[in-house]
């Protein structure tokens, strides 16, 4: 049994970390799952999931320049083909100047290898996009597995209590 991810976000209000999952034998999809979570994730897990802004600057065709102002939110994963083919869509965030409120963008879907012999490259996950994609999803794989922030612990107050 396999375990693959089809969406990986954190939510805006409260850095909950979301996960969709499912287990899959062979092409049979066997169970879904979600998790929402407050527990905090890893510095490791936002990092990797910001890794994405320049490939959100690439594939929605912005200035660099807005790399400083893109938060990234979440990706979508897909499976498909005989091969079950990775697909993402990104979604991030954008802070306006003349607005109070980020403009949301939704990178194109692309694919990590074509369904068929051929196809049209644009289709395609660059080759750094994909690492970076990987990297999320080894961090939200340990994060399932219980690997989390490293919560404070109230030594301080226990020691004032004497």
């Amino acid at each position: 049994m396999k375990l693959r991810f089809k969406k990986i976000k954190v939510q805006k209000k409260d850095d909950r970390i979301y996960l969709e999952y499912e287990n899959v034998q062979g092409e049979e999809v066997l169970h879904e799952q979600m998790l929402r979570s407050a527990d905090k994730a890893r510095p490791e897990f936002h990092l990797a999931l910001q890794a994405l802004r320049t490939d959100v600057i690439e594939m929605c065709e912005l200035p660099e320049t807005d790399a400083d102002y893109i938060i990234v939110k979440s990706i979508s994963l897909s499976w498909a083909g005989p091969e079950q083919t990775m697909g993402c869509t990104i979604t991030a965030q954008k802070t306006l100047k003349k607005s109070m409120c980020p403009l949301l963008l939704n990178t194109p879907h692309k694919i990590e290898k074509f369904y068929a012999e051929h196809g049209d490259e644009r289709a395609l996950l660059s080759y750094n996009c994909l690492a970076n994609i990987r990297e999320v999803i080894k961090e939200a794989g340990l994060y399932l597995n219980g690997e989390r922030a490293q919560q404070a612990l109230p030594l301080d107050a226990a020691v004032s209590t004497n």
